[in-house]
């Protein structure tokens, strides 16, 4: 009989050492191009802004704090929430983002939306330090954990063998393909909109979601199995070969890197033995993913021009010709324009400036734009069907804000969780809010990783849940959203349990 893996009370401690490589592969990639874009510029003098430096450093510590508290306590874990938080977001968008604008790299069109640059950016990072401060100090507090340990006793195990899963692994990948492709034909997901708001269109988007779950369900049974069988072999070579295929419905900068982080977690949290020739390899793939990502992503956007919904055909042209271009290029040539677009991608303070310094006067506006007080909106008309509500407001309308702050609605600019609490309850809203979110996310580490009995859908759980919380949109959207996807692992958790009893009494038979 297969029997689930059980954490101690005090979860062995991962060599935090094994991810050196990593972050020096990352350290080198960003000196390098810092180096390429100050010299291809003809800059001088790399920091023009020297007033932001000090920001930047104390955004720096806050966010570095955690991390470094966890590898004292020979705690750290690569995939705890603040640590993915701070290192996957928060890291690169302000503080490796603040020092590209104090450097003056990053000089984006809305800045002039920002009547005083050296009193609101400052004054931004200020905020971005708070609220990650709030969402530590909210995960730091003891009741959390409790509810979290409770929560554990609650909920199911769902451990199988590895061999089990293979099938309604693929079953569930089969169901997620069909959605994810309903949804893209609709309009719905890829670099596309809809016009219309359809009534089940959140549902399509949702369902879609058991790609995530399966594709991790199976990685995890691979990284578990004892002897990996051809079955294994074919459905790794199946999860491989999906990944140019959701790189192109999604025309995202974030599509490879988001395909790898279902491997790797998947290796992490199957217990797997992490070495040294790991972590240089799991670092050079991600450098190589973001890379690679950000020109094709970048390049299949300006071939296609505009979101407008077209016909397969057309969205398949445009990313054939994304690729010729791409092939056309010198090598150095790609790199340049990788590194540039992600200095201009990456770099989040601005846009949460023009929030800072504008968000008292528009706010009279905001009512106008479906936006005022539209984290308690968000939050509740959320778990209303939209069958049921047909007129139910648009939940997180990027568009509308973006028209709002930046007069330009025909695109999406990054309103973070801190700049939607401090638009709806002022400066104090964002480490009270803040801080709610860290107590969430304790209460689901706990519950699924911490102190808790190590299982195949627990991990699958903990993944997606953990990866899907956006720091870059809307706070009200989050708690919405765990929710939902919470209702789909479930119903992921119960189709995987019936196949494996139905194979099970036939063993037994």
């Amino acid at each position: 009989m297969y029997q689930p893996n059980v954490y101690m009370s005090s979860p062995a401690p991962r060599r935090p050492g094994v991810f050196l490589p990593i972050m020096v592969l990352f350290g080198i990639a960003g000196i390098a191009g810092l180096l390429i874009l100050i010299f291809s510029g003809g800059f001088t003098n790399p920091f023009t802004e020297a007033y932001l430096l000090p920001w930047c450093a104390l955004t720096g510590v806050v966010v570095a704090a955690p991390s470094v508290y966890l590898a004292i306590r020979g705690r750290f874990d690569l995939f705890h929430p603040l640590v993915f938080a701070g290192w996957s977001y928060f890291f690169p968008a302000f503080v490796i983002g603040g020092l590209l604008l104090a450097s003056g790299l990053s000089k984006p069109f809305y800045l002039t939306y920002v009547s005083d640059l050296e009193y609101y950016l400052p004054l931004t990072l200020v905020y971005v330090a708070l609220g990650f401060a709030g969402l530590t100090f909210g995960f730091a507090l003891p009741f959390a954990k409790r509810i979290g340990n409770s929560l554990s006793n609650r909920l199911p195990i769902w451990d199988w063998e590895p061999r089990d899963i293979l099938f309604p692994g693929v079953i569930l990948l089969l169901i997620g393909i069909f959605f994810s492709t309903t949804s893209f034909t609709a309009g719905i997901i890829g670099y596309q909109r809809s016009g219309l708001v359809e009534t089940f269109d959140a549902t399509l988007v949702f369902f879609s979601f058991f790609i995530s779950v399966s594709s991790f369900m199976l990685w995890y049974a691979i990284f578990r199995a004892e002897r990996r069988t051809m079955q294994f072999k074919v459905v790794a070579g199946i999860l491989i070969c999906l990944i140019p295929y959701s790189t192109l419905l999604s025309g995202a900068r974030g599509g490879l890197v988001q395909n790898l982080l279902p491997i790797v977690m998947a290796f992490w949290l199957s217990g797997r033995r992490i070495e040294l020739q790991h972590g240089i390899l799991v670092g050079t793939l991600v450098v190589g993913a973001v890379l690679l990502g950000i020109i094709y992503g970048t390049t299949f956007r300006n071939v296609k021009g505009t979101e407008d919904t077209v016909d397969l055909d057309v969205y398949l042209n445009s990313s054939s010709k994304a690729v010729s271009i791409i092939g056309n290029r010198g090598v150095s040539e790609n790199l340049v324009f990788a590194l540039d677009t992600l200095a201009q991608r990456m770099e989040t303070a601005s846009s949460l400036a023009v929030v800072v310094a504008n968000y008292e006067t528009l706010e009279t506006y905001a009512s106008g734009f479906g936006l005022a007080g539209n984290i308690w909106t968000f939050t509740w008309t959320a778990f209303v069907p939209r069958f049921v509500w047909p007129d139910k407001p648009i939940i997180s309308d990027a568009r509308a804000y973006s028209a709002l702050y930046f007069d330009y609605g025909e695109n999406s600019f990054a309103i973070t969780p801190m700049g939607d609490l401090l638009r709806n309850f002022g400066p104090l809203g964002v480490p009270i809010g803040m801080a709610l979110l860290g107590f969430v996310l304790r209460i689901l580490y706990t519950g699924l990783v911490e102190g808790s009995v190590r299982s195949v859908w627990r991990s699958a759980a903990y993944y997606l849940l953990l990866v899907n919380i956006s720091y870059e949109g809307f706070y009200g959207t989050i708690l919405p959203s765990i929710m939902r996807l919470g209702v789909i692992l479930l119903i992921c958790g119960f189709i995987v349990s019936i196949f494996v009893r139905k194979r099970s009494s036939r063993r037994s038979a």
